[in-house]
């Protein structure tokens, strides 16, 4: 007969496990019992170990495509914490291509590997048609995403990460999100900038892939949204 996917070990693949989100991801996916693997892919190795961890290392992202598709293994759900500076990538053009192409290229395979969810780390206030560089690239990155059509896509927006890097990104994209406050025609509900924990963002992206919540096609988590999640 056909091999349901249920017959098959369930495995998380994470892209960007060893960012501030990606790692406390990693860990959170680790711990849970709905994944029986998971498989990272970083530059560099991780740098702890755990019986149901599968770290491959990539030490060129144009190639995580291909790297997925070698693993020769069914996929059950995908999770990317990709993510740089446009000062750490060094220029407008690395950061989409890390932004945009990398990921787009990492949901692609783990669709193609079988998985029928992924999860994606994005941020507050992204839009496709913003002027913004970084809002505008993120929201391209979540349009790609949304075209490759999974029966679950969440997409993660968090606001100011506490807890976060020196090289915190405030002078990007997130600096620039003063502006609503500014204009009242932006005022909206003002919680969805509330700042929280990376740990608060990983592990509600855990959860939510472990009761596989969201009864859309496309799902958009935002502060309250995560808060829901960590509620026991």
């Amino acid at each position: 007969g056909t091999t349901r996917m249920s017959d098959h070990p369930k495995i998380a693949a994470v892209a960007g496990a060893t960012g501030l989100i990606g790692r406390a991801l990693t860990e959170a996916l680790l711990a849970s019992p709905a994944f029986d693997q998971v498989i990272t892919f970083t530059r560099q190795v991780p740098g702890f170990e755990h019986p149901k961890l599968r770290a491959i290392e990539l030490p060129d992202f144009n190639r995580i495509g291909e790297a997925v598709a070698q693993l020769e293994t069914l996929i059950a759900e995908g999770f990317s914490a990709l993510g740089t500076t446009i000062k750490t990538a060094g220029s407008q053009e690395a950061f989409r291509r890390v932004d945009c192409d990398f990921n787009n290229a990492f949901a692609a395979a783990c669709e193609g590997a079988g998985a029928r969810a992924f999860n994606l780390v994005s941020s507050v206030g992204v839009d496709a048609h913003s002027s913004n560089f970084y809002l505008h690239c993120k929201g391209q990155t979540e349009k790609q995403l949304i075209d490759l059509r999974f029966e679950h896509l969440r997409i993660f927006r968090p606001s100011l990460l506490i807890g976060a890097r020196k090289e915190e990104r405030i002078g990007e994209g997130l600096g620039q999100l003063a502006a609503p406050f500014l204009s009242p025609l932006f005022l909206g509900p003002l919680r969805l900038y509330k700042p929280i924990k990376a740990v608060e963002v990983a592990r509600a992206m855990a959860k939510a892939a472990e009761t596989g919540d969201g009864d859309r096609a496309v799902n958009i988590y935002h502060y309250d949204e995560m808060m829901r999640l960590l509620r026991p």
